[in-house]
């Protein structure tokens, strides 16, 4: 879903990279007069500080057991040294931050003074605002070092294939590679490129970008990731009925990186498909033209963002669909990258759509993705994506409350899904992530950071406790809340008694529960089951998805993880 934005970038030179090029000593001093500093008497106290590499050097010859997170790179802001000079990607395009794009605002506390840029608002407590820019070197490299401290391997750099068209865009696309070489050996992080944007148009544009970047030596860059020998390139949106291209310029294309007669130019090709990609192609249309692409693709990567809500829908989608995918994929002995997200948000680019569509709810949904995969034995994540605000799906350190958002606009906070959690907290959620991939840690059911995560009730913030008995705040598919009380009549039969009478409405009408939950290790996974109001013909049924964790010692229900209700 975020190749769906239109990107438009504004006018930017840069000097042509070299695949270790960084910005000198003279330039980025010109750099700093320009950007915007925090005022004084500010309330933050921005050090800007950067350790030593202490983290290691992730190797940089296999896709394997790594994680790696998207990497968009596009955010711009007046007076950062470029000649962009707008809000470009913070904003639709006023020059006053009038129109925000983005459903969650960046944590800027740990920002030096010289990476800020104040853009004139203030949160709810009168507090001024500041963005950043991915075209300063210092923003990019702090970004590697939180990858690095949370186990990120590195990132997938994005470029959009339709502002190569343009030298305006170009060069601010090479600015940010040149950032993201610097960073990623500053902290021994790895990178590749990946293409979006593939439409008829833009096949030569491609090609010759990639040959641009070969002979200037970024693929030989020790930093720069290979697979199977070749350095990687990923190229998003084959298999998208609705893309401007042919099955034919697709295989041109993947005929260009494959079989290059100069060698220097073939590389591992990533390909981004939808999810429905074997269904679409192999199920449904045995003649599809996209069969055989698909088998020349080295590493498939179906992209899974708004195609479940819940992480029961999530399992349910992974046991009867990338279980048969991984095995097709496997049989012709190619690898297969599955993708994952925190959750999904594009209201202020997308209007018609609702604000937090699909919850985060405090993490756990992220886990519930990567658990379900882990246990099918993936050996490699993607992580939609580090910095991607406009959606929602941003991982990147974000505000922790409500009060902290601009005053007179709609985002949202990390606690906006009942959950307190700090800043850092979808970064840390990765990081466990990453302790299993990377053989570090145990593949657990629970959510192995449930006993620092606190639920929002009525009476304040409390930490993890048992499901059994009244919640107060429980997050429904449109966002809101109610009172529920839990108990627990029999195995797999729960009484939920609710007091509001919107969701369900039932009133104070005690509703009976039925359904036979799948246990998985002490997890009970329920994707879909109905309920009713006791005694009533009427009211219901509803249909809600719900992951219950079970201990069978006490045969006890310890703990909800999310309940979604839908009125059939």
């Amino acid at each position: 879903m975020k190749r769906n934005i239109i990107v438009t970038i504004l006018f930017v030179f840069l000097c042509c990279i070299s695949c270790s090029t960084t910005t000198d000593d003279a330039e980025n001093s010109a750099i700093a007069e320009k950007i915007p500093t925090i005022v004084s008497g500010a309330s933050q106290d921005q050090q800007g500080e950067f350790p030593e590499n202490t983290f290691g050097v992730v190797a940089a010859d296999s896709l394997k057991n790594k994680i790696i997170v998207g990497y968009q790179g596009w955010f711009a802001c007046p007076g950062d040294g470029s000649e962009v000079d707008s809000w470009f990607h913070w904003d639709h395009g006023s020059t006053e931050l009038t129109d925000i794009s983005v459903d969650f605002w960046p944590a800027t506390n740990e920002f030096g003074k010289d990476e800020l840029c104040l853009t004139g608002l203030v949160d709810t407590l009168g507090n001024p605002l500041y963005a950043y820019s991915a075209y300063n070197q210092l923003t990019v490299k702090r970004h590697f070092l939180w990858m690095a401290e949370h186990d990120i391997d590195g990132v997938e750099l994005q470029r959009f294939a339709n502002e190569l068209k343009d030298p305006r865009y170009k060069s601010f696309r090479n600015k940010v590679l040149d950032n993201v070489i610097q960073s990623a050996e500053d902290y021994g992080r790895v990178f590749y490129i990946q293409y979006d944007w593939l439409a008829s148009d833009t096949m030569l544009t491609i090609k010759a970008d990639w040959r641009d970047l070969v002979n200037k030596g970024v693929t030989e860059n020790s930093r720069y990731l290979h697979h199977d020998g070749l350095p990687v390139v990923g190229l998003f949106g084959i298999g998208y009925e609705f893309k401007d291209f042919t099955a034919e310029e697709i295989e041109d294309l993947l005929s260009f990186f494959q079989d290059n007669p100069d060698e220097k130019y073939r590389a591992a090709v990533l390909g981004g498909v939808p999810f429905e990609w074997r269904e679409l192609h192999f199920v449904n249309n045995p003649n599809s033209p996209y069969k055989e692409i698909m088998q020349d693709l080295d590493i498939i990567s179906p992209w899974a963002v708004g195609v479940y809500g819940s992480g029961g829908q999530a399992y349910e989608r992974h046991q009867n669909v990338t279980l048969k995918d991984i095995q097709l994929v496997k049989s012709w002995g190619n690898d297969y990258m599955p993708v994952i997200f925190p959750g999904f948000s594009w209201k202020n680019s997308k209007p018609q759509y609702p604000l937090n569509q699909i919850p985060r709810r405090g993490g756990q949904f992220l886990w519930q993705q990567a658990y379900s995969l882990l246990d099918l034995d993936v050996d490699m994540l993607y992580v939609a994506m580090f910095d991607e605000f406009d959606e929602g799906t941003n991982i990147h350190k974000s505000v922790e409350t409500a009060d902290q958002l601009p005053s007179d606009k709609s985002l949202i906070s990390n606690a906006d899904d009942g959950y307190r959690v700090p800043d850092d907290w979808y970064l840390e959620v990765t990081s466990e992530i990453a302790k299993v991939l990377h053989g570090d840690g145990p593949l657990t059911v629970d959510f192995p950071l449930q006993n620092t995560l606190k639920i929002h009730t009525q009476g304040g913030w409390d930490e993890t406790r048992s499901a059994i008995g009244q919640w107060d705040h429980i997050d429904k598919q449109d966002g809101s809340y109610q009172t529920l009380t839990i108990t627990q009549s029999s195995e797999n039969k729960f009484l939920i008694q609710s007091s509001d009478e919107a969701a369900p409405p039932c009133g104070n009408e005690e509703i009976f529960v039925e359904g036979q939950g799948e246990k998985l290790g002490n997890l009970i996974i329920i994707p879909k089951y109905t309920a009713r109001c006791r005694g009533s013909t009427t009211g219901g049924p509803w249909s809600f998805y719900n992951v219950l964790t079970y201990d069978m010692a006490s045969d006890t229900v310890t703990d909800v993880w999310d309940v979604v209700w839908e009125r059939q």
